[in-house]
């Protein structure tokens, strides 16, 4: 196996490589967060290893139930980019009364170029009041 899933579920830090596909998937936290907790911080990582290949996503994320408080929208077109990573944060807004539960909804996925383009979304923080 590559270690390259192309569906949900994700395991934590696993490689993610969706090709038109807009799967939706909720997330328990592994661990509570504090109840004054006021954002989540997402980490989205692109590896693109080629120059004739392809990797978008794009995906909502938010927590499950906190409709109110916003949502976290990642944006990515990744188009014939040669040997290059990507890496930024998103802040998500969280509600410490609701569960901890965090739902990606892919709006947009097109990898193309073999196993070498894949994205990676994982937690890697939170924020107090």
């Amino acid at each position: 196996s590559s270690g390259i899933n192309a569906e949900w579920p994700l395991r934590p830090g696993e490689k993610l490589a969706l090709h038109q596909n807009t799967p939706t998937y909720v997330e328990t936290m592994p661990t509570p967060l504090p109840n004054n907790t006021r954002a989540v911080i997402v980490q989205v990582f692109c590896n693109f290893w080629n120059s004739d290949g392809h990797a978008y996503l794009n995906v909502d994320i938010q927590q499950e139930g906190n409709e109110e408080g916003g949502v976290a929208s990642v944006e990515n077109t990744h188009y014939s980019v040669y040997a290059n990573t990507f890496y930024y944060e998103v802040m998500v807004p969280w509600d410490g009364t609701l569960p901890d539960r965090l739902k990606f909804v892919v709006t947009n996925s097109y990898q193309t170029g073999g196993e070498k383009n894949w994205y990676r979304l994982r937690v890697v923080g939170y924020i107090t009041a």
